[in-house]
């Protein structure tokens, strides 16, 4: 259960394209390209996340997001994160 809402927590329609933590810091995920939130965009959510469970690679991610701001995860899945 943990990891499917690992995965998918940024897309459930319930969650606004929020997980728990970016509600508390008032972000949330968005298509890259239209500017619409994830509810319902399982896909984009997995390929967001999935980064992170992979040794090694979510070190890449870190790295990626302190030098640039943006995450490799998101580039995989065409998205962004914005202040809501």
């Amino acid at each position: 259960l943990f990891v499917v809402y690992f995965l998918c927590k940024d897309a459930f329609p319930f969650y606004n394209s929020q997980s728990v933590g970016k509600k508390l810091l008032h972000i949330k995920v968005v298509d890259a390209r239209t500017g619409e939130g994830l509810q319902g965009d399982y896909s984009a959510s997995i390929f967001r996340s999935i980064t992170l469970l992979i040794p090694g690679l979510n070190l890449i991610e870190l790295i990626l997001l302190l030098s640039n701001r943006e995450r490799l995860g998101d580039r995989w899945a065409g998205t962004m994160v914005i202040k809501e």
